[in-house]
């Protein structure tokens, strides 16, 4: 069973963003389906996975609001740079333990913190994107 099901109102129109919303959704739904006691290998490279695409897709997106003077870049790249901060965090703790657990409040959090950071912030940028 998928943690997060891709729906259409997830959809930036941008193929780029959308693309790497799906690949970050993806290694959560992976990593919700994983048994720590069996799958400890697997947990941790894609952990490691998640927190190299989230900073990947935020500098995608930094990237284009710089490039196409998005008014609201400010906001949205600190936004960027506490999620980072935050989830960077909380996946170092989790592979720093001697027995690997997956703490189900980070998978809520993200869930929670990726559809209001859709909502508030990357349907603006899509959209002022989709009109340039």
């Amino acid at each position: 069973m998928k943690f997060i099901r891709w729906k259409s109102d997830y959809s930036v129109k941008n193929k780029l963003i959308d693309s790497q919303h799906k690949e970050l959704n993806e290694i959560i739904n992976q990593l919700y389906e994983l048994d720590p006691e069996k799958d400890s290998k697997q947990i941790r490279k894609l952990l490691n996975d998640f927190v190299d695409k989230l900073e990947e897709h935020f500098d995608t997106e930094n990237n284009l609001m710089k490039e196409s003077d998005f008014p609201g870049f400010f906001s949205h790249k600190l936004e960027h740079e506490r999620a980072l901060r935050k989830y960077s965090s909380w996946v170092d703790s989790m592979l720093k333990k001697k027995k690997l657990e997956l703490d189900k409040d980070f998978f809520a959090s993200y869930k929670r913190w990726f559809e209001n950071h859709h909502n508030f912030q990357d349907s603006k940028l899509g959209m002022f994107l989709s009109n340039k």
